[in-house]
């Protein structure tokens, strides 16, 4: 299992704060990697589309397509400063979510984590008893799931602060089919 995660909110000062997780299961993640490829490029070069056009477009591929069904968690968080913790909750609720019987090895990427973060959630993950294979850090642009990561990260943000207009009726028209609150 692969749990790609993302977070917001640092900049409130702790008022909100917010993690997306993007699960892929097993072989199913290549395909849904390719896919995403794919996409992403038809996506980012139609041509006559204004950048919150083709956002949206992005948006429709990613929710409406079927290929992101019950893969996309999401945790929210007020009134704390505690990042990390939030993070690692955030990462076993929706390990959780998707496999309760714990049954699996998950290799986790987490956009930012620095190698001492690393060690820090590797032993926060198996404390609680996530069967943790890998855990590395990426930035946004280092992969496909990485980049939907922060797009759902970003459109979750948009729709709980008020301010993604169209983008946000398209969060809460997949909620719970596509994005699932951990």
């Amino acid at each position: 299992m692969y749990a790609y995660s993302d977070e917001t909110g640092q900049d409130t000062q702790g008022q909100f704060f917010l993690v997306a997780t993007v699960i892929a299961v097993g072989a199913r993640r290549d395909e849904l990697v390719e896919w995403l490829e794919i996409t992403e490029e038809k996506c980012r070069t139609r041509r006559g589309r204004s950048r919150a056009e083709k956002r949206l477009d992005y948006l429709d591929s990613l929710l409406f397509s079927g290929q992101l069904d019950n893969s996309v968690f999401y945790s929210k968080y007020m009134d704390t400063r505690a990042y990390r913790e939030c993070t690692i909750t955030s990462i076993a609720r929706a390990l959780d979510a998707k496999s309760p019987g714990r049954d699996y090895q998950a290799d986790i990427v987490v956009d930012g984590l620095t190698r001492t973060e690393i060690r820090l959630f590797a032993t926060d993950l198996r404390g609680r008893g996530i069967p943790a294979a890998r855990i590395r850090g990426a930035r946004d642009e280092s992969s496909v799931l990485v980049r939907v990561a922060h797009e759902m990260v970003k459109l979750v943000r948009e729709a709980e602060m008020g301010t993604g207009g169209e983008a946000s009726q398209r969060f809460k028209r997949a909620l719970g089919r596509v994005v699932v609150e951990a």
